[in-house]
């Protein structure tokens, strides 16, 4: 007997989407996560309180953004009740399995990756490697996430990437560097610039 009834169970979700990462000419990493439910907890659900102090003399020390805090003590105050998983912007990790499937843009013929087993001792993340890529092409990509292998219906998510070029080739390049900082503005079209 699992610790899901059977109806729950059968439901993965990609809540956090998928992140592709360490694009090179030839190769790509696709990060994939499992999740318990189809979206992030609401923005209004509770936060817990975060203080800094100073190590040696134990003052609080204001916390700012873009700031680091060395000799610094953090405590985080969680309300009566809330745990992690409920808090404003979460999306807890589920067990499932994840595969990629990608082509060529346009193209008729789908390559896809192993399907992985993704558990909650890796918070739901499995990373999965692209290889034997075109340099400088765009690539269709779905990502698919089930609960096991009886699972003929998974949660699907599209999107594209372009592989890099050739070192020696000189072309525009976009890409994005993200840290945990504004977690609640990542991935959010039109955030960015806000607060």
């Amino acid at each position: 007997m699992g610790l899901l009834p059977p109806a729950v169970a059968a439901e993965v979700h990609q809540a956090t989407g998928f992140k592709v990462v360490n694009v090179t000419s030839a190769a790509a990493d696709i990060w994939t996560r499992v999740t318990l439910r189809s979206a992030a907890n609401p923005a209004d659900a509770p936060l817990p309180r975060v203080e800094a102090f100073e190590v040696k003399t134990g003052k609080p020390v204001a916390l700012r953004e873009n700031r680091v805090f060395p000799d610094t003590r953090i405590t985080v105050h969680m309300p009566p009740g809330l745990d992690l998983g409920a808090a404003s912007g979460g999306a807890p990790a589920a067990t499932g399995q994840t595969r990629v499937r990608f082509r060529v843009k346009g193209a008729a013929a789908w390559s896809e990756t192993p399907w992985q087993s993704a558990g909650l001792e890796r918070d739901g993340i499995v990373v999965h490697s692209l290889a034997a890529l075109v340099p400088a092409t765009h690539y269709d990509l779905v990502v698919q996430a089930r609960w096991d292998t009886a699972d003929r219906q998974p949660d699907e998510q599209a999107g594209e990437f372009k592989s890099a070029p050739l070192p020696d080739q000189r072309q525009p390049v976009t890409f994005c560097v993200m840290t945990c900082q504004k977690y609640e503005r990542l991935d959010h079209p039109g955030q960015e610039q806000q607060g």
